[in-house]
């Protein structure tokens, strides 16, 4: 019999990974005295950074954004029916036809392991292409690769609204030949 991907493993397997690797650069900060504070920060000069309402002095600052997940009008992430990449990547259940909004780096990427895995998977980008931001000529190419290994990709396109059914839900998009919905 041949090999059988375990989509929940996967995940656990690289949630696990990411713990041991966060601990990793935790213990290498503490261990070269890196103080690690976090809260609201704004910049006051130089060597100076008010943060939670205190100034903290160093001849080295790094601020470490990370990233923040932003709902679109009509579609606020309920973490259920319409989820952010944060729900996605801890979940070990496999969702059997995502709808991605936004073909970026992030989407596509959800949208490759997805498909691997069997889901049916469609992405719906704004834009003219996925991966807007980058080279022409790749996105082209990235773009019938993923179109050949069975992924939809609507250009051009925006969802205006998800309603909840019985197994998922409605996802009506407006796309450059009309309104088209799909069941996720």
């Amino acid at each position: 019999k041949g090999f059988v991907a375990n989509y929940a493993a996967a995940v656990e397997r690289s949630r696990s990974i990411v713990t041991k690797l966060t601990n990793g650069v935790s213990s290498l900060l503490q261990k070269n005295q890196v103080a690690v504070i976090e809260g609201n920060a704004t910049i006051v000069d130089r060597q100076s950074v008010l943060v939670n309402g205190d100034i903290v002095t160093a001849n080295n600052i790094i601020i470490a954004t990370g990233a923040r997940p932003r709902s679109l009008p009509g579609l606020e992430i309920d973490g259920k029916l319409v989820v952010s990449h944060r729900e996605a990547i801890v979940s070990t259940s496999l969702p059997k036809r995502p709808v991605i909004i936004g073909g970026g780096a992030i989407g596509v990427e959800f949208a490759s392991i997805y498909n691997s895995y069997g889901s049916e998977v469609t992405i719906v980008e704004f834009e003219s292409s996925i991966m807007p931001r980058e080279d022409r000529e790749i996105t082209k190419q990235l773009s019938n690769a993923l179109t050949r290994q069975g992924i939809s990709i609507l250009t051009d396109s925006r969802v205006t609204e998800v309603k909840p059914t019985g197994t998922g839900g409605s996802v009506l998009i407006d796309t450059p030949s009309g309104s088209q919905s799909l069941e996720a």
